[in-house]
């Protein structure tokens, strides 16, 4: 099925861990973007601290089609309704949850601190890529990261979605 099949409702789920790496992009101040000159092809050249991606390992944008699987002892999670805050962060919109929500992997709880928006997604699938990429990122006691990512295909106004929606910057 391609991921620009219709059916509104479909979404791919990926869950990708980072052992308490944060992405050398987002912790350095040079301005970087998926595309055109200060695109993942010139990530290495803007900063010293984007370095790592020239080598092609642990850089975003990834492509998931050769991924392999990986059994998670019994992920959980334990979400409620919780406050946020919504912020323009120059390269998405980032949503700054309130409150203990855990994913828990592998006896490991990890809170959920925010989620962000990629809008076409960030990754792809064989090259495919979706209307919208959703992160959930988590964070446990040691600063190790959990990102959940769901891909989202076009499709109706999804419910769940709307309280966010509805206060997005234009």
């Amino acid at each position: 099925m391609s991921p620009h099949s219709t059916g509104a409702r479909r979404c791919l789920l990926a869950l990708g861990l980072a052992a308490g790496l944060a992405s050398a992009a987002a912790a350095a101040p040079a301005r970087w973007s998926y595309f055109g000159a200060t695109g993942p092809d010139r990530w290495p050249a803007l900063s010293n601290a984007y370095a790592i991606c020239g080598n092609g390992q642990r850089q975003s944008p990834i492509d998931l089609g050769g991924a392999t699987n990986r059994d998670v002892a019994n992920p959980q999670t334990a979400y409620q309704a919780s406050g946020a805050t919504v912020v323009d962060n120059g390269h998405t919109v980032e949503v700054d949850v309130d409150g203990t929500n855990i994913l828990t992997l592998d006896g490991v709880p990890y809170r959920l601190t925010e989620l962000h928006f990629h809008s076409p997604s960030e990754h792809t699938i064989n090259g495919n890529s979706f209307a919208v990429e959703v992160h959930l990122t988590h964070q446990g006691d040691n600063g190790a990261v959990a990102v959940i990512a769901v891909f989202i295909a076009g499709g109706s106004e999804n419910p769940a979605l709307s309280p966010i929606l509805s206060v997005l910057p234009s």
